[in-house]
């Protein structure tokens, strides 16, 4: 064991000395072909273009920067911080918000979060304080995963070393018991080499920790589970087990989330606050508050060690048409057809993606109907011509009609 840790320490060290090489030869490189450049002698050419030589420059420079968010990681903490910030000076808060907003549509709470996610990023690079967990209250089908998935993908894309994770916490159970216990949720950090916690993981189902569970003891297994999240939270040493690997997960940003479906079906019950003759009702869209978690269940620690809560709302009807038209614009691609929407569509969705389900309904049900038109198509041996979906009053799709209209 001894001699493949030795091994293994030489390989890294080899390792750092080529990518200190290959760093070395590319700024030389530069550095050579600005040298050559300022020495040309105005006899030997008619005119120097300054326009061209910037341009050059700057494609230069944007392929070093393609290539340096394209690596899969880096060998110092340091290196992390400095790519980071290097992303920084390419990417505005307003160009980040637009990338998101593009998969991510109707939440104008959607802004709060990614000036969080860029916000950290900014404390990251320039090694400031960095511990600002905060928590997203969706309601289902509100865009609180998709948020996650468009996070994640765009810096797949862009900025490949940055680690992004989602971790179910209605599994975690407290230390020493069967289950997942709370450090496990940067399990997958502790395996990304040298970044010392730099990522960012999302605590999907959080909701289901702040409700007390208490065992036949009358121990609150829930109220330790929150324990353990905050002091993970709040930054602390987290070790592989069986090794030396170790992160700070004070380097880590933590986004909580959950719908909290358990306060808003209390706010279904038509509760009533009087004030005087006049009487308020609480809606299933109303924000969550920070007293409203306290009240549930939740620990002081652990809502107060929360920077914001950011909260999503229903969807308005101009939003559920462009998730339609979205959603359209995706199986037009996958299913190679020409798609069009009946008025009714919209009216019908408008309801449905503000129900109990929410918005995720909205693809299934476009999904089911495209794929039964288009297995109909087939199987009937017709070309493909527009398909017309359409739905009747209970929200369920018409076959008789669209048939008719198909073919």
């Amino acid at each position: 064991m001894a001699k493949k840790n030795i091994q293994n320490e030489r390989l890294i060290e080899d390792e750092k000395a080529m990518q200190s090489l290959l760093n070395a030869m590319t700024k030389m490189k530069k550095a050579e072909m600005r040298k050559s450049l300022e020495s040309v002698e105005l006899d030997d050419f008619e005119e120097i273009d300054e326009e061209e030589m910037e341009a050059y420059e700057k494609d230069m420079d944007a392929t070093m920067f393609e290539e340096l968010m394209s690596k899969e990681g880096f060998y110092t903490e340091e290196e992390y911080r400095d790519a980071i910030g290097k992303w920084l000076e390419h990417v505005s808060l307003s160009d980040f918000i637009a990338e998101i907003e593009k998969r991510v549509i109707g939440q104008e709470n959607l802004k709060k979060v990614c000036y969080n996610i860029y916000h950290y990023l900014e404390l990251i690079a320039t090694g400031s304080e960095k511990n600002l967990p905060f928590l997203i209250a969706a309601p289902s089908g509100c865009g609180k995963s998709e948020t996650y998935r468009a996070v994640k993908d765009y810096f797949r894309k862009n900025m490949k070393f940055l680690y992004i994770e989602f971790v179910d916490c209605s599994a975690l159970t407290e230390a020493g018991f069967k289950g997942n216990d709370p450090s496990s949720v940067v399990s997958g950090l502790l395996d990304k080499p040298n970044s010392n916690g730099i990522g960012i993981v999302f605590l999907d189902e959080v909701d289901k920790k702040v409700v007390p569970s208490y065992t036949t003891g009358g121990t609150n297994v829930n109220a330790a589970v929150q324990h353990g999240l905050l002091t993970i939270m709040e930054g602390c040493p987290v070790r592989a087990k069986g090794t030396s690997r170790a992160i700070d997960t004070s380097n880590t940003l933590f986004v909580a989330m959950g719908a909290f479906d358990f306060l808003r079906n209390e706010k279904e019950e038509e509760k009533t606050i009087s004030f005087g003759e006049q009487k308020e009702k609480r809606e299933h869209y109303d924000d969550v508050t920070r007293e409203e978690l306290l009240e549930a269940g939740a620990l002081n620690e652990f809502v107060g060690r929360l920077s914001s809560i950011v909260n999503y709302h229903k969807l308005t009807e101009e939003a559920v048409r462009n998730i339609i038209n979205l959603n359209i614009s995706e199986m037009e691609k996958e299913f190679h057809l020409s798609i069009q929407a009946d008025k009714n569509v919209y009216e019908e969705m408008y309801e449905i993606a503000n129900g109990k389900f929410g918005c995720r309904t909205i693809k299934n049900i476009l999904r089911d109907r495209v794929q039964a038109l288009d297995m109909a198509t087939k199987l009937a041996g017709k070309p493909h011509g527009p398909l017309l979906i359409r739905l009747n009053e209970d929200g369920d799709t018409c076959e008789d009609k669209t048939a008719e209209l198909l073919f």
